[in-house]
């Protein structure tokens, strides 16, 4: 690097959470990182620092590949970095920002890695399957006005909801960044929701956010497909331009002006209306995050749906295999789809758990009628399974909806072409067992809403797209791709009059060229295959041989030497290089004629790309319904019995935790039964240490979850009702950089639950209090408790303050009950073996001298702590043993009796 370029790059501003990479070109395409950048980079990609030089300048350098690049910065995306490349551009020597990315705002960067100057994979966690751009916007009274869009998948999102409700909505949209109004009057409530939920905040002056209505209503028009507000796939056709005749397919959102204003913001941060490829091309939701169940950040976390974003790692690019990218939370396990498809809908599904028992119940229909088919998963899923040879169809047909398409290419039509001739083995197969013999099956049975809902849809897809594989087969030479082992893509040269003209020519050429290499095999005296006929971009069509056989050249007199290198001579004649230019204008002519042609192909196949996309929706469906009834067959859950919202029945038995029965192994985790009910909505769970009572209180929680998408749930027997909302506090931890202790962040989680806890709602409430004095948390823990019994809803309550459990009896037993989970403790050894089973009644120790002792902790710590707890548990002062210690070294504490101020009495215990 040279002094100047060290002087630029100290001049650019310092931006925390920016990496900037600057793009290099000599023989090859690299990237390097200076300064601070230098140091994460080396950290993130290698581990280490010794990577790190000091070039010209004194400044610290990194340079890496283009494939660490292409999956790095999905990992520093993933961590809420933003990004920046920058390029010299046209042979400049200034440097120039060429891209830019954030977490919500992937698209230009993840194209830039996919079109062939990354050769990484993308991320289906790190990239734009999932980034999703948020922006809301708050009035005094609390109420927020929410836009959303994945530009990825063109879809733009709006809907009003309160403050409370805003963290669920997070979830459920699953958004990674949020641009908000930097000096708003719910600013600080914003960061805080946001900064729970892991998402990065992009600050916005209030003139972002203000923009006539109209006019955001006409860019909306503009933007959205004709057909509608949530107008779907199926949506063809783009809207014109012009006045407000078309503004009526989005009229509802008139009325919504807080998500006007955030959509006015949405819009200008990312340049929708810019582009004109974005017109006519996004589908529309509003208020639809209102038909499913609320979870929070905080539920989602204590339930483990889903990988830390953090956990991305580079174990891939830097050739270590899959290896540290292990993980056992519920998507995880759930996830055992063929398809990126399915995989984002799985993803989707968890995000959004229905509460219209109808829908829900078809899923455990479609899911069982599968189960019984063993044959049919095996056939599409074992091995080379027809489903593993799709590729993500949707996002391909986001490239033929831009205009004109992007990085559509002839192999890109043949893929979509192989993916088509897959979909019809796939409906031959669900035919030959779903077919319509069972025309005497009810008409909400499993195989006819298996029909409904997947095979007839999919026959008629395959049916419309005839067309589309007669168009393939007409433009791809299948002949010469066989031939070619698959490595040549090219346009059927009988296609075209000029094409076929142009075909002949150049393979008279090769002809030619083959009668050279005779000629000067004859002219040499070299046995046949010693002189070898090669193309590379240096020399073209060249002739060599090897070093021992470079005699043969010294005699043939029309030989002209062009290179001596290991591999051998290589030459060519004056009449190899006439034939060889011949053919290189040919083939360039070729190629004009079959770009042309190709681009018309791909503009005719563009108009199937609704109908592709329908297919790639049920091809998706398909796909996670197959992968829960894996998940069925591999843990031995069952389908659960549904009851309407507000039922207040949860009867399970056999229940176990999913992610720590897949950690353990099948067979190996101990079940339990729970029953909640209107009289023991508040269940609350007494116990020792590491005994599984938090392991309890959430299974209840991701069983509820399972069933509300449609999947089976991990037990013997399930009764539930239907909840609107999972509300969850388990495990708070503190946050030095905002000022929140961890009892602050408990106390905070704890207000969320109580605002929004009712008789529809499921509590998990996980050691309330302990981040405190003993008296005050269990004041708390009581008060809450109380509130909750009050609310109505289920409640599920594990503490260590074994008194909590007389609120059994303050309350009549109305309405609560008291389990506990078993443990055996032998006196004599002073041993405690976990039994894991939870049973009626209250327990009245916590056994943590036990765990303690199990931890191996010092023999004289553990007996001056079981002193003390006797004391205590007596009623009696507090003392400290006399100095001593197990192994005879000096003791923990002097004589005498610690008192609340600190001086010392005579022991009295």
């Amino acid at each position: 690097m040279s002094d100047q370029f060290a002087t630029f790059f100290r001049r650019l501003e310092s931006i925390g959470g920016l990496v900037r990479f600057f793009r290099r070109s000599k023989e090859w395409v690299y990237f390097t990182a200076h300064g601070l950048d230098a140091d994460l980079v080396s950290r993130e990609a290698f581990k280490n620092t010794s990577v790190v030089s000091f070039q010209s300048g004194g400044l610290p350098s990194i340079t890496i590949s283009v494939k660490v690049f292409s999956s790095l910065v999905p990992a520093l995306l993933a961590k809420n970095f933003r990004i920046e490349v920058w390029e010299q551009l046209g042979g400049s020597s200034t440097w120039t920002r060429r891209l830019s990315a954030s977490p919500g705002n992937v698209e230009a960067i993840m194209a830039d890695i996919a079109s062939g100057e990354g050769e990484g994979r993308q991320d289906e966690d790190a990239a734009s399957g999932t980034a999703v751009m948020m922006s809301a916007y708050a009035n005094a009274a609390g109420g927020v006005g929410v836009a959303y869009a994945n530009p990825a998948f063109r879809i733009v999102g709006l809907l009003d909801c309160a403050l409370s409700d805003l963290e669920g909505v997070v979830v459920q949209v699953g958004a990674r960044e949020c641009i908000l109004e930097e000096q708003g009057p719910q600013a600080a409530g914003l960061e805080e929701i946001m900064a729970r939920c892991g998402v990065l905040c992009t600050p916005k002056s209030l003139q972002a956010f203000k923009s006539a209505k109209d006019g955001t209503i006409k860019d909306l028009a503009t933007l959205v497909r004709v057909g509608g507000v949530g107008g779907g796939a199926a949506a063809t056709g783009s809207v014109p331009s012009g006045e407000s005749a078309d503004v009526s397919h989005v009229a509802a959102a008139r009325e919504m002006t807080l998500a006007l204003a955030a959509l006015q913001a949405l819009f200008r941060h990312l340049d929708l209306m810019e582009d004109s490829s974005n017109h006519g091309t996004f589908s529309l939701t509003m208020d639809e995050l209102r038909k499913y169940m609320h979870y929070d950040a905080a539920a989602s976390k204590a339930m483990g749906v889903f990988p830390s974003p953090t956990r991305f790692q580079l174990a891939s690019a830097l050739g270590q295999g899959d290896s540290g990218r292990l993980d056992f939370s519920l998507f995880s396990i759930l996830n055992q789809t063929c398809t990126s498809m399915g995989s984002r809908l799985l993803r989707e599904w968890l995000q959004h758990p229905l509460v219209d028992v109808q829908e829900i119940t078809s899923r455990h229909c479609m899911i069982e009628t599968i189960c019984s088919e063993k044959a049919l998963i095996d056939t599409l899923r074992k091995g080379s399974g027809m489903l593993r040879g799709i590729p993500d169809l949707e996002r391909i047909m986001q490239r033929f909806l831009r205009k004109p398409p992007q990085r559509v290419t002839l192999a890109t039509l043949l893929g979509v072409y192989r993916a088509v001739m897959r979909l019809s083995s796939i409906v031959g197969a669900l035919d030959d067992a779903f077919g319509d013999d069972a025309a005497g099956d009810a008409a909400e049975s499993g195989p006819t809403l298996f029909r409904e809902r997947i095979v007839s849809p999919l026959q008629k897809a395959v049916s419309n797209l005839s067309k589309f594989q007669s168009l393939c087969e007409e433009v791809i030479d299948l002949d010469h791709l066989r031939e070619s082992d698959g490595k040549q893509v090219r346009v059927r040269p009988s296609f075209h009059a000029e094409l076929q003209r142009l075909g002949q020519e150049l393979a008279g050429t090769s002809e030619e060229m083959a009668g050279v290499l005779k000629d000067v095999e004859t002219a040499s005296k070299a046995p046949a295959g010693r002189i070898k006929l090669e193309f590379n971009a240096v020399h073209s069509h060249h002739l060599r041989v090897t070093k021992k056989d470079q005699a043969f050249v010294g005699k043939c007199k029309a030989a002209l030497t062009l290179s001596v290198q290991k591999a051998g001579v290589i030459f060519t004649t004056d009449r190899l290089r006439s034939v060889d230019a011949r053919a290189t204008r040919l083939k360039e002519q070729y190629e004009d004629v079959q770009s042309k042609i190709v681009l018309q192909a791909i503009t005719v196949a563009g108009t199937y790309t609704p109908v592709l996309s329908s297919a790639a929706k049920i091809v998706a469906k398909l796909d996670v319904l197959l992968s829960l009834c894996v998940c069925v067959h591999l843990w031995d859950w069952v389908r659960p019995r549904l009851l309407p919202v507000g039922s207040q029945t949860i009867d399970i038995k056999g229940l176990r935790h999913p992610s720590v029965e897949a950690a353990r192994g099948a067979g190996l985790f101990i079940p339990n039964d729970i029953k909640l009910g209107s009289n023991s909505r508040m269940t609350i769970v007494t116990g020792p240490n590491m005994a599984g009572k938090s392991t309890f209180i959430r299974s209840v929680g991701i069983a509820c979850l399972l069933a509300q998408i449609g999947s089976f749930v991990p037990a013997e027997e399930a009764v539930m009702t239907v909840i609107d909302r999972i509300c969850a506090r388990v495990g708070a931890s503190d946050n030095q950089l905002r000022g929140v202790s961890t009892f602050m962040a408990e106390m905070l989680e704890t207000t969320a639950i109580l605002r929004k806890a009712n008789r529809q709602s499921l509590v998990i409430v996980d050691e309330l209090g302990r981040g405190t004095s003993t008296c005050d948390g269990f004041g708390i823990a009581w008060a809450v408790a109380d509130r909750l019994i009050s609310s109505g809803a289920l409640c599920l309550f594990a503490t260590h303050f074994h008194e909590l459990t007389a609120i059994e009896q303050e309350k009549g037993g109305k309405g609560v009950q008291n389990l506990h989970v078993t443990a055996e403790a032998d006196t004599a050894s002073n041993k405690l073996t976990m039994l894991y089973k939870v049973t009626q009644g209250s327990c009245d120790r916590s056994f943590g001298i036990h765990v303690a002792r199990i931890a191996n902790f010092p023999g004289h710590v553990v007996s001056e702590a079981e002193t003390l707890a006797q004391c205590l548990e007596n009623g009696e002062p507090l003392v400290r043993r006399a100095n001593s210690s197990d192994n005879g070294g000096p003791g923990v504490g002097g004589e005498g009796e610690l008192t609340p101020n600190g001086s010392k009495r005579k022991r009295s215990c």
